[in-house]
């Protein structure tokens, strides 16, 4: 198939809706449901971006495989200029929802990226393990679907291990076995965008208390697998906020759900690490390949960045307060931030090095450092937006009233 338009993923999404739960309530029609229908808009609009002209050069390649042109996010670089492109590609993805969709497509196709990369490294903990990730990611990358992921257990009793709790299989684990693959009990959270993808990986994080081996698992399931549901928070988005007045939530909500497995089959070519003895100290060593998804996480950060700015900048200018010095200084404060950001951002295709097998990576020391100071400009900027809204946050007036 290849790279996908967002009709050919809103036909996938029809034919294989997860089993949701909003409100109390099974949502029989996903695509039709109000909570649902501005962030679904916005993703196709992120499949078909990738067919659009001036988009086209950079944001897909040639499968190695099938010689079918497919996402660049899903590419392994192997040289400077591949680097550059798929930086490329992953800002234009996150210009176009302003960074504000952290779970995109191109997220996920990065994260499993992570296991091509890592298929050696799994190899080590069985040697099947390694062929199994390659496959997987090659499936996805050649049919272009949409994936979420989980990654912590649900908060019942944080004092005691998975295996403590008033119920062994509260928290995901091993149950069984057959001779197609192993059964999973119990839930795991956050599957950002479930409701809106195809697939899931799991993929524990924070550790794995010793004892607890059966909790050590790694594997993709289809998310309308028989026994698996998700249960959505409450959303921000609904039928009653418009555009007009929400112009972010309406169309980039990304829900949250957590994943109940309810004695559910993970066949054996879809599992990595399979909850057997050793499972826990093996998760608890892998570290993160900072040449998946670093990059892509960067891209949106600098894009979310660029609108704070942007906003501050119209703000000031709409109600005349430009002019005013301490004004001129916070605005100054933000633009410096992030034009020191954005050199980081760019210099790291500059500072990008082959490794010993011949894959390149972005400068992930500089990455890295951008990655921790982030969080706080963020927040500064949320504090400078604010000072320089004042009471203009509380008297805007709705689409109903101008």
């Amino acid at each position: 198939m290849g790279a996908r338009s967002g009709k050919q993923y809103l036909d996938s999404l029809r034919r294989h809706q997860p089993h949701v739960y909003l409100d109390g309530a099974r949502v029989e029609d996903i695509p039709g449901h109000p909570a649902f229908v501005g962030p679904i808009r916005s993703i196709m609009e992120q499949y078909d971006l990738q067919h659009a002209a001036e988009f086209r050069d950079i944001c897909l390649y040639e499968s190695p495989s099938s010689g079918e042109l497919v996402s660049s996010s899903f590419m392994v670089s192997r040289s400077r200029e591949d680097i550059v492109k798929r930086r490329r590609h992953f800002k234009a993805r996150a210009d176009h929802n302003f960074g504000l969709m952290g779970r995109a497509p191109d997220f996920m196709n990065a994260m499993v990226t992570g296991w091509e990369l890592g298929a050696e490294k799994f190899a080590s903990f069985k040697p099947e393990a390694g062929e199994r990730g390659r496959k997987y990611y090659e499936y996805v990358r050649e049919n272009d679907l949409f994936l979420t992921h989980v990654l912590v257990n649900p908060q019942i009793d944080r004092s005691r291990t998975s295996a403590e709790q008033e119920d062994p299989h509260l928290h995901l684990s091993r149950v069984g076995e057959t001779e197609d693959g192993i059964i999973v009990r119990g839930a795991k959270m956050l599957a950002t965008m479930a409701p809106l993808t195809e697939e899931m990986l799991v993929l524990p994080f924070g550790g794995i208390a010793p004892g607890d081996d059966a909790y050590g698992l790694i594997f993709a399931i289809p998310n309308n697998a028989p026994g698996l549901r998700f249960i959505c928070r409450k959303p921000i988005n609904d039928a009653s906020r418009s555009h007009f007045d929400h112009p972010l939530g309406s169309r980039f909500e990304e829900m949250d759900c957590v994943a109940i497995f309810d004695d559910v089959l993970v066949p054996w070519e879809r599992l990595l690490v399979d909850g057997t003895e050793g499972a826990g100290a093996f998760i608890n060593g892998l570290v993160p390949d900072p040449r998946a998804t670093l990059m892509q996480t960067s891209s949106r950060l600098l894009a979310s960045m660029e609108l704070f700015c942007g906003v501050a900048t119209k703000l000031a200018d709409a109600i005349g307060i430009t002019p005013f010095l301490h004004i001129q200084e916070n605005l100054g404060e933000m633009l410096a931030d992030l034009e020191m950001m954005r050199a980081v951002y760019f210099g790291s295709d500059a500072m990008a090095k082959e490794g010993p097998d011949g894959i390149w990576s972005p400068y992930s020391a500089g990455l890295s450092g951008y990655h921790l100071r982030a969080g706080a400009i963020h927040r500064r900027y949320v504090e400078i937006i604010h000072v320089l809204a004042g009471g203009g946050c509380f008297c805007a007036a709705t689409g109903t009233d101008v």
